[in-house]
């Protein structure tokens, strides 16, 4: 019996412990003594059924244990706040309780230990999946419209703002943008085999020359030059300075300099 019962401690706190952290990841909001809270949720769970209490009164019971382990877990200022915060609460909690039951009825009553192993897979999904969505909506954050103008040739792309490009030109100390090579190719036709040999004419590139661009996994020369007009949002700048970066930009194609923000 004594085997049952810290098997169903364990069981139960580990479940509440993701169960917190997931609702953490949710909210994008720091929790505090998740231990603490999971361990009181687990012994609640094992006291309650010796109580032998009605469905409507267990109902209640694990409401009313759900305000205090919410607000034990996180901070809030107005109820509102609250109340987002026990909504994802229970909805994660169900998350897993639907989880759960559906491996129950598909493959009948679990091991302990393969049932662990399935909720902590469950949350490792999770993590890494509102991870994903964190980054995309950081980086969404920072995405621009922008449009290019040069001889009368105009396109239009997305740009990221990165407050960490610094680039300047050393001849001019204008600071410099990047654009991948499917935007270069837009504004000047150019064959990529011709840019990797240096067979470019000159004529169709203002103020071309090579540049040092520097990162922290490796460095080398850019091909730099001016074109008429970019325009970001209401803002216009003329005679830009770009370069021209061969690198995957994966979701846009330039990367602004850190002087438009």
């Amino acid at each position: 019996m004594e085997i049952v019962i810290e098997y169903t401690l364990l069981q139960n706190f580990i479940i509440d412990f993701l169960i917190f952290k997931t609702t953490s990841l949710v909210l994008r909001a720091k929790c505090r003594f998740v231990f603490l809270a999971s361990i009181l949720g687990a012994v609640v769970a094992l006291i309650i059924p010796i109580f032998n209490l009605s469905g409507v009164a267990e109902f209640f019971l694990k409401l009313f244990l759900a305000v205090i382990l919410v607000s034990l877990t996180f901070s809030y200022s107005k109820l509102s706040s609250f109340l987002k915060i026990y909504l994802t609460f229970f909805f994660c909690t169900f998350l897993y309780g639907g989880i759960c039951a559906f491996f129950v009825q598909s493959f009948g009553q679990l091991h302990a230990l393969l049932f662990l192993v399935i909720v902590i897979v469950t949350y490792l999904i999770f993590k890494h999946l509102f991870r994903f969505i964190n980054k995309r909506k950081e980086i969404e954050n920072f995405c621009f419209e922008v449009k290019l103008e040069n001889e009368g040739k105009k396109c239009a792309c997305k740009g990221f703002l990165d407050t960490g490009n610094l680039l300047s030109d050393p001849l001019t100390n204008r600071p410099v943008s990047l654009i991948s090579y499917k935007l270069f190719n837009k504004l000047f036709n150019v064959e990529l085999s011709d840019i990797l040999t240096n067979n470019l004419d000159a004529k169709n590139l203002k103020f071309a020359h090579y540049i040092n661009l520097g990162t922290v996994s490796s460095s080398g020369k850019v091909l730099a030059f001016e074109i008429d007009k970019i325009v970001i949002g209401d803002k216009a700048l003329e005679k830009p300075i770009l370069a021209l970066c061969l690198k995957n930009f994966k979701s846009y194609e330039m990367i602004l300099n850190s002087s438009f923000a």
